[in-house]
């Protein structure tokens, strides 16, 4: 009877330990999967925009690889945007969105998420082949500012269309592109703008379909090029591009017009002058 006892001891015992020790191996498995995240190809808004009754596959990444066949899908309002265990998301209606999730089971705090829009997507983009060049130029006009002299530097610009499919601009000068988005009623009109070159040769700042290139002085031997595409940002992973034909100093006389000379001949006075 004492053994009976004595051996359902050690098996309750045995049963406890291992339930203590499950707690601590589940964490250790979860600690193993650093992150996972959605390899939709969408802009930084996180935007995926699919016309009714279109599907599309959520192409999920995770860290180890091994843990990708652990991802649970999960939709906020699956009315509009279903998603299905194995990731593929699909609009049941023309508008709204949905909040689609993605964790690992094995680790619920990690995971991504993405915002899925039931719309238009764009079907075509196309760079402009009209933009405009502008550039502050050397001369200044005095003006009176409060009693205060200072001096106004004065800016130009003018429209420009490409010479043998480029624009044609000088170093430190700005362009303003553009692109027309087809359909015209496209849900997200957001596009990414970037360069073939780095920040040293060129500084964009996007504008939504619009984007303002600042052309920098460099050293260079020769005219050079920088591609400039622009790409959708709602997942149709549509694009355009135009190059730019950057002229040196030392190429001779600049395409523009002549900068007008002063409006006003400034005065010798240097009090109270500020720039």
């Amino acid at each position: 009877m004492v053994t009976y006892k004595i051996k359902n001891l050690a098996i309750l015992l045995s049963l406890v330990l291992i339930a203590s020790t499950l707690p601590h191996i589940e964490a250790n498995s979860a600690a193993q999967f650093k992150k996972v995240q959605i390899g939709v190809k969408v802009g930084e808004t996180g935007i995926l925009v699919l016309k009714r009754g279109q599907k599309k596959q959520l192409n999920c990444k995770t860290k180890p690889k091994k843990a990708k066949n652990q991802l649970v899908y999960k939709s906020s309002k699956p009315t509009i945007i279903r998603v299905n265990k194995k990731g593929v998301v699909k609009a049941l209606k023309g508008r709204g969105s949905a909040k689609i999730t993605v964790n690992l089971k094995a680790a619920p705090k990690k995971k991504a998420s993405i915002t899925v829009k039931a719309g238009t997507p764009i079907r075509n983009i196309q760079i402009n082949d009209t933009a405009t060049e502008k550039w502050t130029s050397a001369n200044f006009e005095i003006i009176n500012v409060n009693g205060v002299l200072k001096k106004r530097y004065l800016t130009y610009e003018v429209n420009l269309s490409p010479d043998e499919g480029k624009f044609h601009v000088p170093q430190t000068r700005t362009l303003i592109l553009s692109a027309s988005v087809t359909p015209s009623n496209a849900t997200s009109k957001n596009l990414k703008w970037t360069a073939n070159k780095s920040d040293k040769y060129v500084s964009l700042v996007p504008k939504g379909s619009t984007c303002i290139v600042y052309i920098r002085r460099v050293q260079a031997y020769d005219d050079y090029d920088i591609k400039i595409t622009a790409t959708t940002t709602d997942g149709s992973n549509k694009k355009s591009s135009t190059t730019i034909r950057v002229l040196l100093p030392s190429t001779g006389p600049c395409i523009i017009p002549e900068t007008p000379a002063p409006t006003q001949v400034p005065t010798t006075e240097t009090k109270g002058i500020e720039r």
